[in-house]
Order: C-alpha cells, then structure tokens, then sequence
C-alpha cells in the first residue's frame, strides 16, 4: 500500500498497523508492506516528519482468519452394512467444502456442509479402516477435515470339527468351531447335561462328560464382533447297558440242582464269560437274545455274591445277584461236668448256626432248641440223679441230617471239712481270727465273717468250689465271757502345773489286775484323762484317771528395782491372783506386811520376795530390790600439788550412782571435762594432762538416781 507525500522528509512511528505488517517512506512514498500474522480490521496512522504541519497517511487494512475445522465429534468402529452414527466437524471461515476431492470415505458413506458443520453420514458396505480428509472451500488457507471410520465385516463360524455319537458318562472328544471377528460366546442351548462351552482365541470348544442320553442338536450364539451368527451341531449320547434284578436269591444244599436264575438285558450283545465272578462251583451263565441264565449243581457251600460283566453296548454293567448254598447240617453234644448234690450243671449242643436240634433227657419225650450262632444250652437245676442226653435230628429247613449223639452227667460225692474248737474269749478282747483252710486242707469263707468279741455265736465256713469236688458245710461255736472284772484305783489330787516329777500311774491295780495306761506318762501341763488296758490274759474291763493340772498363783510386784535416798520410805505395791494366802519376807524395816501394800525405809540395799499359796497347795513368788542411796558429800576445795593430800577433787558416796554425770566449767561457762556413767576417777586438776590455772571452777552433778536433783556448786584449786 502506498501514500504519496510532498514537504515531508520521513516517518514518525506508526500505528494500528496488523502485526508483520511495517511502513517505509522514501522519495515523498509511503510503502506499507508485510505479512500480516493476526486477523482483524485495522486502522492505520502513520506521522509525517518533517517539513510543516502535523500531517498522517491513514487507512484501513483488513485481514481475514485461516479456516478451521475441529476434530471429528467421534472416531467408530461400525459394523458393515448398519447405518453409522453421524460424525460431524465444526468449521470457521469456510462456504463449503469440496465434497468432489474429499477422500477415504468407506463406500455408502458421504460427506454434506451446512452452517459451519461439515456432516458425515450413511451405511457402510465394504469393510476396512478408513482415513477421509474432506477440504473446505472459500475462506483463507487449505484445510481439511480429517478423520478415521473402521468398518468391522461380519462374524464367521466354522463347522463343528465331529458329530460325535457317544456312550453316557464318557468324556467326548472336543469339539471345536472356529470363528472370526467374535469376542466370546453367548449361552450355549441344546447340549446335552455335562457338556460345556468355552471360547478363547476364536475358537470355541465343546468339552464334558454328558450325563444324559439322546440326540442334542445344539446352538452357541458369538458374541461382540458384527452379525448374528451361532455356531451348531449335534452330539448324540447313547445310554448305558442295563441288566435287571435277578429272578430269584435262592438258598438250596449242597449238590442239590439249582432252578435257574435270569436277568434281563438292554444294549448288550453277550457277556463276559472269563470275567464271571462269585458263582458257586458247578453253576454257569449264557446269554440268548438280551437274557442271562444262571444254572447248575453247586459244590460248594456258602453264600456266593455274583457278578456278570455285559460286553458290547456302553457302560461297565454287570448281572449281580447272591446265590446261598446251605451245606450238610450237623450237631453234637458235650456235658459242662459232672455236680455236687442239688447242683447245676448243663448239655452243650453245637453245630450247624440257626439249625433246630431235636433231643430227648433220660429217655424222656422229643423237644427242640434252635443252635443260636452255632449254639444250644440245655440247664440241669437241682440235679439229684445221673442225666443223660440222645440228640435224633438237625435241621436248617433245607437241609436235615438223623444224629445219635449222647452226653451224661452224674453226681459227685460229699466232703466234711473240719476245725479244731475256739477257746472262750473276753467281752471286748481282741476277737480270735477263724482259718481260712480246714484240717484237711480245703479252702473257703466263713460268714458271718468276722468274729464278734462282744456276744457268742455260730460261724459257718463254706469251702471255695473246686471243678470235680464237692464240700458239706461246717458250723463252728465261739463263746463270749459278758463278765469282765473291773480294775479300782484310787483318785489322784490335783497336781500344780509343771511339777517335777510328775507322778507315775500304778501298771496293777488296787484290786490286782496288771495292764499298761495309755497315755503311758503323767503331763504336768495339761489336764488329761489316762486310759489302764489290763493283760489280754486278763478277762477285766478298761478303767479311767482323770488327772487335773491346778494352775500356781500369779504374783506381780511391778519394777523389779526401786531407788530411795537414805531414810525415805516406799509403798510396794503387789498384785495376788489365784492364792488362796500370801506372806512377806524379810519383815525388816517393813510396816503392814498383811497387806499387799506394805511400807519399807531400809537402811541399806534390800530384797523383799512376796510368796503367795493356791488352795491346791501350788506356790508363786515375785521379788523386788530396794537400792538406798546416801547423799553426796561435795568439797569446795582442793590442792592438786602432788603432796598425796587432797590431790583430787573427791565426791563421797558418789560410788554408788554408776549412772552420775558430771561436768566441770572455768569461770566463762566453758566446759573442760565430762565424766559419764559414774565417777571412778576423781578428777585431778588437769585438761588435757596439763594443770589448769589456780581459781575458782563450777561443777554440775547430775546423779540420775535415788531420785536426787541436780547437784550444782564452786570448787576452788590451790596449790
């Protein structure tokens, strides 16, 4: 764009000019020149310079945006020959597009633009991915609208790989299809109970052991991929052989022809005669048109568990059934031993289990028992002759057999045991224990069992059964003496608690009968009474001692010590319990030693006992010690100097308070020496080994007894 100019020598900076979009001015031209980079109606002003006046080259300049078109609104995947959802592109600056060159659209699918919206629609009929770009017409710049349509082909399945004809509860063999464009397989119908699907990597397999029989035609739909496709096929499952329940479970004897026995049959074509088991030696089965027969003589006894395998058909069916076979009956009889007189005994018949036995006792008339396990009992009670047994017959029912089998018992003779006679025992005295064994030797019991030693009685004995012997019973007398002397003692005093020695109980009594006293020694402690047991030699009673303990007095006279000064007096004060008298002793220097609170003033140190007497003679005593102290005598003054002449500072009577404290003080108030517990050794003068000053010293004596105040004075020293 230019602008001519006159008078102007350049240009100022210019404004409203788009962006990359510059001006130049030369020989009185103004060229503007640029590519402009943004879009836009733009006012331009350019200043003049130079020359006069305030003059500006203006105009306008309008830049119009490149076209735009927006990503498709989606990318499909559509299944061939079904309508596609629209896809759609929003465009900016375009009329149009040029529908003439677009590209890439699948076949089926075109492309129409209207109010900035480019649409993409129709029915995909070729499969395959499809990159389209469709250009836009008017506008600025070539652009297209681009995008991808992925066409999907329809699913595919193949045919079954078998058409399997099987036997019921069989594995198949797998059955596979395969198939295109599918994800998986839907639910399967027609297959036989069993049988399953599966599908993995565009197979799908048909596997199981079908339980159910018949002709299964089946179809499992594809599922995910294009199309409405099933694979199908048929399995056809035949059943099982069949052989039903035998005719007959006969029991029959042993070589005795057996009526035959059949099954019938379904799907089997014969049997498997090498694989017969379980029937009796001598019996056989055939197979004729679908039935099994069983015939023959059996050999053998027992009861037999058949079985019959069927071939050909399906299945591992075999023919089962039992036949039993009883063998020859029998029986015997044995007699458990011979009895005592009116004892029991009994027949034993053994033989064939379940059988009846018939019999007769002592040629008597016919009677039956049933062999119970193989068993029969026949009891004898109270039998008093010889019995004897004939078995005539046994039979099962089937089978009978005629027997003469016989069995005796007869009846052992008597045996007396014999006792040597039992010495008179006294009432109360160990009882005599009876012998278990008889003179001759037998064994037994006696009852009653213990011997009672208070009343006389008969024992008897019952000697231990012995297989083959038989013993009487045998009485035996024991007589009681109720009589008994009674031992006389005579009553002992009560005697004080822990005297020594205590008195011995006499081991005969006043009326001459010996025994032993439990306990055996008298206790001065504790009261008790004392039991005398006489000899047992000795047909007496048991006698009693009670033996009483008398408690001493208590005497109490308190402190055991009291302290008095010369010339006082002091109350004892005593306490009596339990006496029945009481006296003091000494009597010195004590005034109402009647009563328990004399009064005492010693002169010298004393010791009062106070003995007092229970009635029962017992005797307590308590003591107390008077200790009389004399004042002290304390010196004003003394001469330590060594002359041997009032050397010390001597206290009299101050030996006697052991407990004394005394401290000596210069005249300030200081202490220079202290003796403690006594003073044994007078002080001498000196502190420390050295003499103290001549002057005038303070003492205090502290006597800490006799009840004596603090001593307190001067002491002077010279020299």
């Amino acid at each position: 764009i230019t602008h001519a100019t006159t008078g102007a020598t350049g240009l100022g900076v210019a404004t409203g000019l788009p962006s990359g979009v510059t001006a130049t001015w030369a020989s009185d031209v103004i060229t503007i020149s640029g590519t402009p980079t943004a879009s836009g109606t733009f006012n331009y002003s350019i200043p003049l310079i130079g020359g006069c006046g305030n003059v500006n080259a203006t105009g306008t300049i309008t830049v119009t945006a490149a076209n735009t078109a927006s990503a498709a609104s989606s990318t499909p995947t559509a299944c061939i020959n079904i309508p596609l959802t629209n896809i759609t592109h929003a465009t900016t600056g375009a009329t149009g597009i040029d529908i003439v060159n677009a590209t890439g659209l699948p076949a089926g699918v075109t492309a129409t633009w209207a109010s900035d919206v480019i649409t993409i629609s129709g029915t995909p009929t070729a499969p395959g991915t499809f990159n389209y770009s469709i250009p836009l017409t008017g506008g600025c710049g070539n652009v297209n609208a681009i995008g991808t349509i992925t066409v999907a082909p329809d699913n595919t399945v193949g045919t079954g790989s078998s058409a399997p004809t099987v036997c019921i509860n069989t594995p198949i063999t797998n059955i596979t299809h395969v198939t295109t464009g599918a994800t998986g397989a839907g639910v399967a119908t027609g297959l036989p109970a069993g049988v399953t699907v599966t599908w993995a990597s565009d197979l799908i397999t048909i596997s199981g052991t079908p339980t159910a029989s018949g002709t299964f035609n089946y179809s499992i739909p594809l599922t995910g991929g294009c199309g409405n496709i099933s694979a199908t096929g048929t399995i056809t499952v035949t059943p099982d052989n069949t052989a039903s329940v035998a005719s007959s479970s006969p029991t029959t004897c042993i070589n005795t022809p057996l009526t035959s026995i059949t099954h019938s049959t379904t799907g089997a074509t014969g049997i498997d005669n090498s694989n017969i088991t379980g029937l009796p030696a001598g019996v056989t089965a055939n197979w004729v048109s679908d039935i099994i027969t069983i015939s023959g003589t059996p050999t053998a006894s027992g009861t037999f568990n058949y079985s019959i395998p069927l071939t050909g058909g399906c299945g591992n069916i075999a023919a089962t059934g039992t036949i039993t076979v009883n063998p020859l009956v029998n029986a015997s009889v044995s007699a458990s031993n011979n009895v005592c007189l009116n004892g029991f005994s009994q027949f034993t018949i053994t033989g064939t289990p379940e059988a009846v036995i018939t019999y007769s006792l002592n040629s008597g008339s016919s009677q039956t028992a049933v062999l119970t396990a193989g068993v029969a009992n026949v009891s004898l009670n109270n039998i008093t002759t010889t019995q004897t047994i004939l078995l005539t017959n046994v039979t099962d029912g089937v089978c009978s057999t005629t027997l003469s089998s016989t069995a005796t018992v007869t009846i052992i003779p008597e045996e007396t045991p014999t006792f040597a006679s039992v010495p008179t025992i006294c009432i109360n005295a160990p009882a005599p224990v009876l012998p278990l064994v008889s003179n001759e030797g037998i064994s037994g019991k006696w009852t009653p069992a213990i011997v009672s030693n208070t009343t006389s009685g008969t024992y008897i004995f019952t000697a231990t059964s012995i297989v083959g012997r038989c013993f009487a019973t045998a009485p035996l007398t024991v007589s009681v003496n109720t009589n008994p002397i009674a031992p006389q003692f005579d009553q002992i005093p009560p005697i004080c608690i822990n005297t020594f020695p205590a008195p011995v109980l006499p081991t005969t009594s006043n009326n001459g009968i010996l025994g032993s006293w439990n306990p055996s020694t008298v206790s001065t402690q504790f009261g008790e009474t004392y039991t005398f047991t006489p000899t047992p030699t000795v047909c007496a009673t048991k006698a009693t001692v009670d033996v009483v303990i008398a408690l001493n007095p208590i005497v109490e006279l308190g402190n055991p010590k009291i302290e008095i000064m010369k010339g006082e007096s002091v109350t004892l004060n005593a306490a009596v319990v339990g006496a029945n008298g009481y006296v003091w002793s000494p009597l010195a220097s004590m005034s109402g030693s009647a009563s328990l609170s004399p009064v005492v003033n010693p002169l010298d140190d004393i010791t009062y006992t106070l003995t007092a007497t229970s009635i029962d003679g017992c005797v307590a005593k308590d003591t107390v010690r008077v200790i009389v102290f004399n004042e002290l005598i304390v010196p004003n003054v003394f001469s330590p100097n060594g002359d041997g002449i009032n050397d010390k500072f001597v206290i009299e009577n101050i030996g006697k308070y052991m407990f004394a404290t005394i401290d000596i003080f210069n005249r300030n108030g200081q202490r220079l020496i202290r003796y403690e517990r006594g003073y044994n050794s007078p002080w001498d003068g000196k502190v420390n080994g050295m003499n103290v000053p001549v002057g005038t010293y303070f003492y205090v004596i502290n006597p800490n007894a006799g009840n004596k105040k603090v001593i307190s004075g001067s002491i002077s020293i010279v020299r």
